[in-house]
């Protein structure tokens, strides 16, 4: 068994850890419109939110 090159690990989880936060970023904004879009249509129907 060798041993396995660290730094390299850190940078990979560190690119992976941008990549899934900025796509996290994406949805948590993609939601909130979706929420707004959602609450708009029920005060149309009558029943703000």
């Amino acid at each position: 068994m060798g041993a396995t090159d660290v730094e390299d690990d850190d940078e990979a989880f560190e690119e992976q850890m941008a990549k899934l936060t900025s796509e996290l970023s994406a949805l948590f904004k993609r939601g909130s419109e979706l929420e707004a879009d959602v609450r708009t249509q029920l005060g149309r129907v009558g029943y703000g939110v």
